[in-house]
């Protein structure tokens, strides 16, 4: 009720005249979109390409589902090859569609043996929205590999970057070219 009471204030104090409304600035026909503003102002930027991988931006076919799977896969490999352990917050994301995956929750640790075991395979709830899925990952998923060359100084970037699907890309490219790196050191 004192939550009401406060905004029924800031109603009055911002129009004391119940009869006036408060006008709402409209844009012009020559002033350009908020997004586009901040593209030319510089806030908003996609990540840099990285060399040596497959170009997918050129094409910009691949869709958030595809590139969501593409990730989970190019992460499956990068933890087979590096014997990398996902945290749970990360491991938790897996779409319940590719329970194949390799993906295996950290062993238990004698402090943590006490929590039950269903607790330690957290999965989300199938009526979990995929789309908040896929925003949850293009965020975590970098912070993954940011202490690697291929991720340095580059939060402010993924943070900065406009849509899910641009951050689903930028680091799939970079997962992709750590694979690749792996992969040439068995070659």
């Amino acid at each position: 009720k004192s939550l009401d009471a406060a905004n029924e204030k800031l109603t009055h104090a911002l129009n004391p005249d119940k009869r006036k409304t408060i006008s709402v600035a409209t844009t012009t026909k020559n002033e350009l979109p908020l997004e586009r503003q901040l593209w030319n102002g510089g806030i908003l930027w996609n990540p840099p390409p990285v060399s040596k991988v497959v170009i997918r931006r050129i094409e910009d076919t691949t869709d958030c589902d595809t590139l969501e799977t593409l990730l989970w896969l190019a992460l499956d490999d990068f933890c087979r090859a590096t014997k990398f352990v996902l945290p749970e917050e990360v491991r938790c994301l897996v779409p319940p569609e590719m329970d194949y995956l390799d993906i295996h929750p950290a062993p238990l640790s004698s402090s943590s043996s006490s929590m039950s075991s269903s607790s330690s395979q957290c999965s989300l709830s199938p009526l979990y929205p995929k789309i908040r899925r896929q925003r949850r990952l293009s965020y975590l998923a970098p912070a993954l590999i940011e202490n690697l060359e291929v991720g340095k100084g580059m939060r402010q970037i993924w943070l900065n970057t406009p849509s899910t699907k641009a951050r689903l890309l930028g680091v799939l490219e970079r997962f992709d070219y750590l694979n690749n790196q792996l992969m040439g050191q068995f070659e």
